[in-house]
């Protein structure tokens, strides 16, 4: 081991350097085993297998394999050997490592819980900078609830006047989205207001408004129109029974005059009216 000094911590700096390695060195009967071995497979090289040699082909296969399987197995029992430094090795470097590893997961620990505290902190200082700016900024409450609370406002590093500048933004883009809101819901208050005085089911401009959160101004006014022209139709159907049932009277038929004292609504009244006009029955004011 060597002792160095690093620029970014005062301590000195412990690392590892290997003083001395010897590569591992074996000596066995390589040469010798290699020539025996290929003086005896020579005389298979263009070997033919036939049926009188059959038997004792399979003998020479089972031998063959035979030493195949002596020279792995040796191969393994060698390498067992020679790696038995390796293995010390390894478990001394992770012995070191652990050492250190156990330090700095404690140290870790400790950052990681004083950046807790300090991110919730800055959460509820963003919240406060977040209350303070939508206080002064006339939105409805529906309307400051869109605004979005970033992670990064936990930053340890940001600013105040970066979450205030954020905020002021989403403000300003939540302030033209309101507005719009306004001139859509003018618009449809008026088409209902004229809707209104050619039918007498009356239309409610809540129930289309509500629908500016899906729907275009265009598309609600163009519903508006369609549904003044379904209860025209409704009327017109209604009427044409009645005309159906209730016949002119006949020039031989008595007219009688019948003075009656009604009590009803204005749109209840709007109606007889229309019905004694559709029958082309003869009313007046007493």
């Amino acid at each position: 081991m060597v002792l160095c000094h690093s620029k970014n911590m005062e301590e000195k700096t412990i690392l590892p350097v290997a003083t001395q390695t010897t590569p591992s060195v074996i000596n066995w009967n390589y040469k010798d085993i290699k020539d025996n071995l290929s003086q005896f497979l020579e005389k298979y090289e263009n070997y033919v297998v036939q049926e009188q040699t059959l038997t004792d082909d399979k003998k020479t296969r089972a031998e063959l394999n035979k030493i195949s399987k002596n020279i792995d197995d040796f191969r393994k029992v060698v390498k067992v050997e020679i790696s038995k430094p390796i293995k010390i090795f390894e478990d001394q470097c992770n012995e070191l490592s652990e050492m250190v590893d156990d330090v700095s997961n404690k140290i870790d620990s400790k950052v990681k819980e004083f950046e807790t505290i300090k991110k919730e902190e800055k959460r509820k200082e963003a919240q406060e900078i977040i209350k303070e700016i939508c206080k002064n900024s006339e939105l409805p409450e529906e309307y400051i609830k869109k605004i979005e609370f970033k992670e990064n406002f936990t930053n340890l590093s940001i600013t105040k006047k970066q979450i205030s500048d954020d905020i002021l933004l989403q403000i300003d883009t939540l302030k033209n989205e309101y507005k719009q809101f306004l001139e859509n819901s003018e618009v449809i208050k008026i088409a209902i207001e004229n809707a209104n005085k050619d039918i007498t089911t009356k239309l409610f401009a809540d129930d289309y408004i509500s629908q500016l959160s899906f729907r275009p101004v265009s598309e609600i006014v163009s519903i508006i129109s369609s549904r003044v022209d379904t209860i025209k139709n409704e009327v017109k159907k209604e009427s044409d029974v009645i005309i159906q049932k209730v016949e002119e009277p006949k020039k031989e038929e008595e007219l009688l005059t019948v003075s009656l004292e009604i009590t009803g609504t204005k749109t209840q009244f709007n109606g007889i009216k229309e019905f004694l006009t559709i029958n082309k029955i003869n009313y007046k004011r007493i």
